[in-house]
């Protein structure tokens, strides 16, 4: 009998790690396919919110390589609702600390994160927002960028 309950509990603390999360509306990557992200490659996202009552946080999703070379990474982030107003954004993320330490989950040598990128914003229509992500380093090649994505999670009330 407790060894058919330890396999019951695990299979249950199984689907607990691992099931859906309910708040989260979107959650959308785009591979990077050469593992070079160029300057005028832009990343398009798109996200469809049908609930306009609830309030949500936008997170950027950023994976990429040990062997990336700077510590920070800036994004030029333009949005665009369904009715057509935009939004533009400049925004930085640091990828390590100042003694280079990096941030995120670190598996064999890809880096994964997901920064705050807008916190508790009510979308005004339901319909398809639009996400256009740039990359602003100085650099116009930027190497050992994997992915690039977006998650739109609802906050609970």
């Amino acid at each position: 009998m407790t060894d058919k309950l330890f396999k019951l509990f695990a299979l249950l603390l199984i689907l607990v790690f691992f099931s859906c999360n309910d708040n989260i509306i979107t959650t959308k990557d785009v591979d990077i396919e050469s593992g070079v992200w160029d300057i005028n490659d832009t990343i398009k996202i798109n996200a469809e919110i049908t609930d306009i009552s609830s309030f949500y946080n936008i997170y950027i999703k950023v994976e990429n390589k040990e062997s990336y070379l700077t510590n920070n990474l800036w994004l030029f982030i333009h949005s665009k609702s369904p009715f057509g107003n935009t939004q533009s954004d400049t925004t930085l993320f640091y990828l390590t600390n100042e003694k280079g330490k990096w941030f995120g989950d670190k598996k064999g040598e890809l880096i994964r994160n997901k920064f705050l990128y807008k916190t508790k914003i009510k979308f005004p229509k339901t319909g398809t927002y639009h996400f256009l992500l740039l990359h602003g380093m100085r650099k116009s090649d930027l190497p050992e960028v994997v992915k690039i994505g977006i998650i739109i999670e609802k906050i609970a009330n």
